[in-house]
């Protein structure tokens, strides 16, 4: 299993094989993601930015993932909720092919600083370790599963895991 980062925000950078698999996509105009997911994940939030605290702006229903490295699984272990900000970095990558990477980049390194209470040369350099993990777990192909007292709570969830990995790019 991947080591978590001892701060309380940090790019999850999901390996290029598994692009585009998220419980939402999966249930996007299902009953499930607008009528119990994101509900029951905004309501254990207190309606508030899991990471940060803020309760300003769009707040995001973030998929958690675990990654075990040497089975080659990322299994979907819950959901949190993010403010913008807090999932700009979260997605850093994601959001660096939408917007000037530059402009990025220094957002997240501002806000890293902000909810890490660090300096800009440490959190510099947690984005150059998500990146070099991201690399790492790019040179693999991976399984998708979803934790088991998850699916007791989300039965929904079921079909998530034979969705079939994505082509390596």
């Amino acid at each position: 299993m991947s080591k978590q980062m001892p701060y309380r925000l940090f790019p999850e950078l999901v390996p290029s094989d598994l692009w585009g698999r998220s419980a939402y996509k999966m249930l996007r105009g299902r009953v499930a993601w607008t009528k119990k997911i994101r509900p029951d994940a905004l309501a254990k939030a207190e309606d508030r930015c899991e990471v940060c605290g803020s309760g300003n702006g769009r707040l995001i229903c973030h998929d958690k993932w675990r990654y075990d490295d040497e089975k080659s699984t990322a299994t979907l272990s819950g959901f949190e909720i993010h403010c913008d900000n807090c999932d700009l970095v979260t997605h850093l990558g994601r959001m660096m092919q939408l917007a000037d990477p530059q402009s990025v980049v220094l957002a997240a390194v501002m806000h890293l600083c902000t909810v890490n209470k660090c300096k800009t040369l440490i959190a510099t350099g947690i984005l150059t370790n998500a990146h070099a993990l991201w690399e790492k777990r790019n040179k693999k192909r991976w399984k998708v599963a979803v934790a088991p007292g998850l699916l007791k709570t989300y039965p929904e969830l079921e079909g998530l895991p034979k969705f079939k990995p994505a082509q390596l790019i």
